[in-house]
């Protein structure tokens, strides 16, 4: 029988059948920037960008029933914000990436605010107008969002072949 027919009968399926496909992928993941290329980098960020902009859309249309045209903005100013912190303050990546996603919640509360209480329909069109005044200022304001041109020169966060021999020097040899 499998697995599938198991679960319809209702038999709980063995533990020893199943693949972590989740931890194989994180770990994947993890170490993508030692072994992969830049490109390789990058392609593997934007798989974890569109599942995570995936994931948040299942969130809000499946779980809570509620239309939302605006939740890209908050991906748009968390990475402004991180770009930002970066180039312009020279923060290292591991501070200016969680920063970023407490920018975004920063402005996901103050938003949250005016949709608090409104039904499904006002709420479709407040996020839509949020994102519009997301898109509008990251685009009009040259100075510090590069206007339509992004944000150019941001530093790429690279691991150092110190920091692997470091870390591979922690664990002792057999």
């Amino acid at each position: 029988m499998t697995e599938r027919a198991e679960i319809a009968v209702g038999i709980r399926p063995r533990a020893a059948w199943r693949v972590p496909w989740t931890l194989l992928i994180f770990l994947a993941a993890l170490i993508l920037p030692w072994i992969g290329s830049r490109y390789d980098t990058f392609l593997g960020t934007q798989i974890a960008i569109y599942a995570l902009f995936a994931m948040s859309l299942n969130l809000l249309l499946g779980t809570t029933g509620l239309v939302s045209f605006g939740h890209a903005a908050y991906f748009g100013i968390g990475s402004y914000g991180c770009g930002i912190l970066m180039k312009t303050l020279g923060v290292p990546f591991w501070l200016a990436f969680p920063a970023a996603g407490l920018i975004a919640a920063a402005f996901g509360l103050v938003f949250g605010f005016f949709c608090r209480a409104v039904d499904e329909d006002l709420f479709a069109m407040l996020t839509l107008a949020f994102a519009q005044i997301v898109w509008a200022i990251c685009f009009k304001w040259n100075d510090v969002t590069g206007g339509d041109q992004g944000l150019p020169d941001v530093p790429f966060p690279r691991p150092r072949l110190a920091r692997i021999a470091a870390w591979f020097s922690a664990f002792p040899h057999r």
